[in-house]
């Protein structure tokens, strides 16, 4: 079973692009077994063989590629139809994998041919310093840790659980990965979802490719035994980046139903209000400070105004 590493790039911190680099050249398996793909989404400067240099240093087979088209959408499309691997594995910019995390994926995916895609632990760098407050909202960030039971599930197309794996060190089968790329032919403004550069903030593409599983009734699962370290840009914690990231998840919520063809209309006045005044009571209840309360509404302000855009 061949594996791709797809590494989708856009204008990385060039010293945390060599660990992730190294992490992927000196994992356990057979460096037959695997070959990397960088795709280079529009960084200014470009991606350039030097960047790539630990790759050679170990003799490990990579192809770059250059996307033009900004947007995570694209750069993962561009992955999928260049790569021909029964098994896919994303691994963003600053996702340092653990040695033996190719290893645990070929197992798993050996041993479980009813799991379509699957992720594992992502953690943040013990280096890092980041405030309190957003402590609770580190999943927001893609920040994931579930403990040591496997959690594997196949439930409804539009259902989210904690067995659902964000893109960052997701593993995925071939048959899912054909199949988001006829989603995006068969509905192009799912092109709208994902991060688009530096700040576009909207995401759910990690969903519309992993809900795929369940539409050929395969399960996503939690791995723990999957585990990488996320290198997140300090720059992240600030406020205002969060509110809006918590603004752009909200409207990504309703695009990614519009993708996956569940309808979704707009609210009457009434049921704006029975959806406002319980929801802000609830985020108050729930927040564990006043940063962590904007956070989470601004989700919420980012799902009615898609939801209501028609009206606009």
């Amino acid at each position: 079973m061949k594996i791709d590493i797809c590494i989708c790039t856009h204008n990385p911190r060039l010293e945390i692009l060599t660990l992730v680099l190294n992490a992927i050249a000196n994992q356990t398996i057979d460096k037959d077994s695997y070959q990397v793909w960088v795709i280079d989404n529009g960084s200014t400067p470009a991606i350039l063989d030097r960047d790539l240099a630990p790759l050679v240093a170990v003799g490990l087979k990579y192809h770059s590629i250059y996307e033009p088209n900004l947007g995570i959408m694209y750069a993962r499309r561009r992955a999928i139809e260049a790569t021909s691997g029964e098994l896919i594995v994303f691994v963003d910019d600053d996702n340092e994998l653990q040695s033996d995390y190719l290893a645990h994926a070929l197992e798993i995916a050996q041993n479980n041919p009813t799991i379509g895609c699957f992720g594992g632990k992502l953690l943040i760098a013990q280096t890092l310093i980041y405030p309190n407050w957003i402590e609770p909202i580190l999943p927001y960030l893609a920040i994931k840790d579930m403990g040591d039971t496997e959690i594997t599930q196949c439930v409804e197309i539009g259902e989210w659980g904690i067995w659902e794996p964000p893109t960052a060190g997701m593993v995925i089968r071939r048959e899912i990965a054909n199949l988001y790329l006829k989603r995006l032919d068969e509905l192009p403004d799912t092109l709208l979802l994902g991060r688009k550069g530096d700040r576009g903030l909207l995401s759910s593409e990690d969903s519309l490719l992993a809900r795929g599983s369940y539409q050929l009734g395969l399960s996503c699962s939690y791995q723990p035994k999957l585990k990488l370290i996320h290198h997140l840009n300090s720059q992240r914690f600030q406020l205002i980046y969060m509110i809006e990231l918590g603004y752009g998840y909200g409207r990504s919520n309703v695009l990614l139903d519009r993708a996956l063809n569940i309808p979704v209309t707009p609210m009457s006045i009434n049921d704006l209000i029975s959806f406002i005044i319980p929801r802000v009571r609830h985020r108050q209840k729930e927040a564990q400070s006043i940063q962590h309360f904007l956070c989470t509404l601004a989700w919420d302000v980012g799902y009615i105004y898609e939801r209501q855009r028609t009206l606009l």
